[in-house]
Order: C-alpha cells, then structure tokens, then sequence
C-alpha cells in the first residue's frame, strides 16, 4: 500500500490533490524514540538549566579547573588556526615563544578533537561545551535505549536503562568532556554483537570502524574500551565454535581487527616519531589512589538529594578525611539499578535452564547479557588497587599488568562504565520479561515511569554548585582597549597548574595579547620564567621587558607571596593604567636588562631568604643560562654564593665545548664561586655536583621534606664585565 502511494504522488500532484492525503505516518518505532529523545533531552535541559538559554555565557561548573582549562586550551588553539592533531605552536600562552600544541595526545583522541575544534571555531568555546554537555546526557541516554529496544524488543525497559546509563553519577562528572560520552561505547559494543547474530566480513568492518571510534575518543577508552573488545572477541570466537561456526566467526573478527590494528599501529608510530611526547608518567602510588572501592560503587552519592545525608558522613570519612589516601570517584550503580540487575539475571538463568543451553546461544539477549556480564566482570576487576588484601594475602589485580607496561591510565575506577553497561543490560532484560505480564496498558505505562523515576532519583547526582554566570573581571576589557603586547599575570603559576586557572580561562577575554604564562612542567621555559616570581625584586622588571612583556597584571593575593606588591602600589619599572577588585593593571617602562641569567634546569624555583634569593640546586645536573644584549664576544666575571646541604661536595662548572670554567668544594657554609667566561648574546654553565643531593626525609624519618636538596645557590648572580 505504501509504494502505490509514494508511485501515484506525481500523478496526484499534477491533478493538484489534496496533500492531506500523503502524509507519512509515524511509525511506532519512531514515536517511541521521538519519545526518548525528549525525555532525555528535557532531563539534560533541566539538570543545566538556565545554561541552554545563555549557552555563550554560562558554565555548568566552575571558572578553573577541567573544564575551563579545555575551554581555554581549545580556544587559543581556534583562534591561531592551528590543527590541534598536527605539530604546530601557539602564541596565545606561554609568549613570546608560544605553546606546542601537544599534538600526539590530541591525535589519538582524533574524532573528538576534530569536533571539538571545529565547534569552537563555528560558536565559540563557552558555547561548544555547554551544548557537549547537553548532547552527552541525551546521546548517551538515547544510544541504550535504542540498544536495549534492540536487544529485548521493548521500548519501556529501553527507556528505563537509558535513564540509568546515561544520568548517572559519573555522567554529571564527566559530562562537559568527551570523557561523558558513552554514547561511543554503546555503539562499538552493539556492532560487536551484530557480529555475533551476523557474521559477515560487512558486520566485521563496520564492528572494526565503531570499536576505533571508542578507541580514539578519548584516552581512557583507549584501555577500557581495548579491554572489553579483546573480552568480546573472545566471547565471539567461544560462541562460533559452540555454534560450530568457528571459521565464520574468525573471519569476521579478523575483519574487525583489521581497523582495530591499523590504528594502534599509526598511532605507536605517532608515539614513537614522538617518543611519546606529552604521555603522562605516573607513579604506581596513583594508580592506587584513583582506582576503585566497594563503597564507591555500592553507597549513595553525597550530593543525592534522597540517600546522600545518610552516606555523606561515611564517604567523608573514608574519602575526604585527613587520613585518606583513596581519591573519591562518583560510580555509584544505584540500588535499583542493582535490584533490577539481579531480577535480570533470575531471568536469564531460567530461562537458560527451561529452553536449554542451543537455545540460549542463539537468542540475541541472551548472548549479548552473558557475553556483557563477562565483560562487566572484567571491567570490575581492572577497575581495582593493583593488589588486593584478602584475609592477609596479598592479591594482584589486572592493573598491576597495566602498570609493567604503562602507568599513563590513573583513574582505573572509570571502568566502572562498562561494569554500569552491564547492568543496564541485565536491567534491560527484567524489565523486558516483567513488564509485558501487565495487561493493561495504562498501568504498564505507569509502573514503567515509575520505575524510571525511581531510578532517575536513586542515581541524582547534581553537584550542589549553580551555574557559573561568565563575568570577565572589568581590568581584563581595559587591557583589550591597550595597545598589543605580551602580558604577564601575576602571581606567576607552575606549569601543572596553569591550565584550570583563572589567568588562562580569562585571557580570551584580553583582546590582542598573548600571555606570558602558560609553560608546560618541567620545561626551560617554565623554569627560566619562575626565575621572575618575585615582582619586586629589582631585577624583575626589566628582565620581563628584556622577555618581551609589555604589561602586568597583578592580581590581588589575600596571603601575597614574598616581594609582591599591595594592589595598586608603586611598582619601580612599571606605569600603573588602572585598577579593579580582581587586579591592578600595569605598563612596563623599565629598560630591558642589559644582562640576564636564569636556572633552566636541575633547580627547584627560586625561594626567597633573607638577605636574597637562593635557588637549590635538586639534581646532580643542572644548567644556567646567561643572555645579555649585544653581539661582539666579551669576557666577564661570574660570581655568585653557593653552600651545600648537610656535607661539602664538589662543584664542577663547564661549557658548552666541555671546557672546565671552575672546580672545588663547596662547604655547608657560604662559599664564594667565581668563574672567568666569554659571552656573545648567549651562555650556558653546565653545573655538576659530588654527592648527589638527597632528601632530609631520606636521612630522618620524622623530616617532612621528600625533595631533594644539593647546593644552595644564590640568585641573581653577579656578571662583570672584565676591563
């Protein structure tokens, strides 16, 4: 009836008939996922709500932090053009010599990367994270409904898990973040188990292309998302030999693993061109840390309107006391959730027992709920400490294997989304069974809402916080109006935590000025720009014209560093333009520093101690550089005072060409080193100590200082021109 329909169209047409009589009937399937789509997507707009009125201007969460930091991060990147999974540097932070663009970790998160960078060129970065978050409540809902309407055939129970998976605690966590978006991991897993029902080389690439997606979303999926396809090719290949389909089922997982390899190759080739530049290197004590506990998955989040007072005392406690040594992470599964999983799997096993084990391993629910709890269980075990005490002994953990390899994946507790994953399918199935014994609809319809409700409020999670209302400080839109110019804002970070600050959120409200900080850790420039932490240090200043900086701007501390200035005071070498509750902004007027020198590597950042400033020196290496202005070869005199920690040790000073400058010991008491150097525009002295410094904890117990402490050095040094 529909095709003779859509063939007399035309004709009906040309005779101007009325159009009343074509219109395309809805399909139930269609109003039940219109349905969805609105419950979702009305959830999302209510948990965030003023934001989808004001996406350009409001947070859902904090100024500093994740996501601001991303926000920033994405912003400089749009603004300069620059491909964010491609080598290349932006001038925005860390000027004058810019930011690398870190671009081997955004390549192997490509698809969001892409997503996220072309948003925020089109709306903006304020916007493109706001309506992220949006889109990962309603996707990531939507995607399980339509999975588990998939699997068991009924729509309510399909509603029921959407709500389930996609508001849960860790979705109001994660979800401005493509680390939210298990919208991805729905989709790789329902293609994997199309391969399982359909083996077909077709259904293996299409399996293959879905499961890179999960992969190179974003970087943890890297390791769940690799975990639970091993576990389902095995699933696949155990299920075709039961079904002594055996040959079929490898060829299509062949063809899965095709796209699956191809991409691990490009990128361990991306890596190793690299040397993994930017991969984090974490120590073992964090993958403890942030790994999962029974409670987290099993107690009611704090922030749970319902159930959280009466588990708020117990997760403070055992999570939030002085005495904690566990990061606390939102996972918490849901009682219902819980309940209905285990209904699911009463039905599961009767319904193996009744129609037999052949039948179970054709019946697509039953397949995909076995096959998925095997991997939740999985999942729940790598979502474990490295090692596990049981009555005394000492257990390993899968991550203890991950952490031979690679300590890069902290936070192990986020597998907690596949074990979640799993039991929204168990949840799915009961419902699938139970609700379809109501005969009437309408009372179907109302034990299923309330069932959903009931899940939705057994889940909440809503952080306390409003919606952050974006209000630049006034100084910022003054230093927008000043001519262009690097700026420097003060107090000056470490590179670990510039990204969720104020300064680098805040800069894309500075007009055309790029940001003096902004250096990655443990960097040349992170170091040689700490040197000039102390505002009022007389060399300060014009060593910061000698930089490039134009402008201060210099924040207002309520417990300010040593040699920082009250706001809106005098600051010699600098002209003040104006002042507001958050800042003072300044024009630097001082001359550049004729000669300069700073600590580019193997010091801690310079602290300051009556009479100066002294740096210690932390590693048996370290380097100074020296730059002063001018081109022609001089010969100077550096001097500076140095004493070593505890016992003497032998300094040795070289240069660039290996040439010993000064060799001697250095006593606990002050010593006077001085060294005869030529300097062009550029010097560096390699510096070399003998004892390796050590740790005053090493030496004492009680001692709480762990880093370690070599030579003293006094900073500035003195450099002179020989007559």
């Amino acid at each position: 009836m529909r095709s003779s329909y859509i063939g007399l169209m035309p004709s009906t047409l040309r005779r101007g008939r009325s159009l009343a009589l074509w219109r395309p009937r809805i399909r139930a399937s269609q109003a039940q996922t219109l349905l969805a789509l609105g419950i979702y997507l009305g959830l999302a707009c209510f948990i965030t709500w003023p934001l989808p009125l004001h996406p350009g201007s409001r947070l859902f969460g904090d100024i500093g932090g994740d996501l601001s930091g991303g926000m920033s991060y994405y912003r400089v990147l749009a603004h300069a053009h620059t491909l964010p999974f491609l080598p290349g540097t932006v001038h925005g932070f860390n000027a004058p010599e810019g930011r690398a663009t870190q671009w081997t970790l955004n390549f192997s998160t490509l698809p969001s990367s892409l997503l996220l960078w072309l948003s925020t060129i089109a709306i903006g970065p304020v916007a493109t994270f706001a309506f992220w978050g949006i889109l990962t409540f309603t996707l990531t809902g939507l995607s399980m409904f339509l999975f588990i309407r998939w699997l068991t055939g009924n729509w309510q129970a399909g509603i029921v898990a959407g709500l389930a998976f996609g508001f849960w605690p860790i979705q109001f966590v994660a979800m401005n973040q493509p680390l939210g978006d298990s919208w991805v991991l729905v989709l790789f897993i329902w293609r994997m188990l199309v391969t399982f029902e359909r083996p077909t080389v077709r259904n293996g690439l299409w399996a293959g292309a879905a499961t890179v997606l999960a992969l190179m979303w974003v970087q943890y999926f890297l390791l769940m998302a690799g975990v639970t396809w091993a576990v389902l090719v095995v699933c696949a290949l155990v299920l075709g030999w039961k079904r002594h389909e055996l040959r079929l089922h490898v060829r299509t997982q062949i063809a899965a693993a095709i796209p699956v390899l191809i991409a691990a190759a490009v990128l361990a080739g991306v890596g190793l061109a690299t040397s993994f530049s930017g991969v984090p290197n974490r120590g073992t004590a964090q993958l403890v840390q942030y790994s999962a506990r029974p409670t987290m998955y099993l107690l009611p989040d704090p922030d749970n309107p319902f159930l959280g007072a009466l588990t708020k005392p117990i997760i403070v406690h055992e999570y939030f006391s002085n005495n904690s040594t566990v990061n606390y992470e939102n996972i918490y599964l849901g009682i219902s959730v819980m309940l209905l999983s285990a209904a699911g799997i009463w039905v599961l096993v009767r319904s193996i027992r009744r129609r037999g084990i052949e039948f179970a391993m054709t019946n697509r629910a039953t397949v995909a709920a076995v096959s998925l709890s095997i991997a939740g269980l999985v999942a729940l075990a790598f979502s474990a400490p490295p090692q596990v005490n049981v009555a005394g002994v000492n257990i390993p953990m899968p991550n203890d294997l991950v952490a031979q390899v690679t300590t890069a994946f902290r936070t192990t507790a986020r597998f907690a989304e596949i074990v979640m994953f799993a039991l929204c399918v168990l949840t799915g199935i009961a419902l699938a069974e139970l609700l379809p014994r109501i005969k009437k609809n309408s009372t179907r319809l109302l034990v299923a809402t309330a069932i959903g409700v009931i899940v939705t409020c057994d889940l909440w999670a809503r952080p306390p916080y409003r919606i952050s209302h974006i209000n630049p400080p006034s100084i910022y839109h003054v230093l927008a109006q000043q001519p262009p110019g690097v700026y420097a804002e003060y107090p000056l970070q470490d590179g670990y935590d510039f990204p969720d600050s104020y300064a680098a959120f805040y800069q894309g409200y500075a007009g055309p000025h790029d940001l003096f900080n902004g250096y990655f850790p443990g960097t040349e420039s992170e170091s040689r720009k700490l040197e000039l932490s102390f505002l009022l240090a007389k060399y300060t200043v014009p060593e910061l014209s000698e930089l490039g900086v134009r402008y201060l701007l210099v924040d207002r501390e309520a417990a300010p560093p040593a040699l920082y200035p009250r706001p809106g005071a005098s600051i010699p070498g600098a002209q003040l333009i104006a002042s507001d509750h958050y800042s003072s902004l300044y024009r630097i007027t001082a001359a550049p520093a004729v000669i300069s020198n700073f600590a580019t590597s193997g010091f801690a950042p310079p602290a300051h101690v009556d009479p100066g400033i002294w740096h210690w020196m932390n590693a048996s290496t370290a380097e100074i550089e020296i730059r002063r202005q001018g081109s022609l070869p001089r010969l100077f005199e550096v001097s500076f005072s140095a004493g070593s920690f505890r016992q003497p040790r032998h300094l040795r000073i070289t240069d660039d060409s290996g040439r010993v400058l000064y060799s001697g010991v250095i006593s606990p008491t002050d010593t006077q080193v001085s060294l005869y150097t030529t300097i062009a525009q550029r010097k560096v002295l390699h510096l070399s100590i003998s004892p390796a410094p050590v740790s005053p904890h090493s030496l004492d117990p009680s001692n709480p200082i762990t880093w370690t402490l070599g030579l003293l050095v006094s900073d500035p040094l003195t450099v002179r021109p020989v007559q």
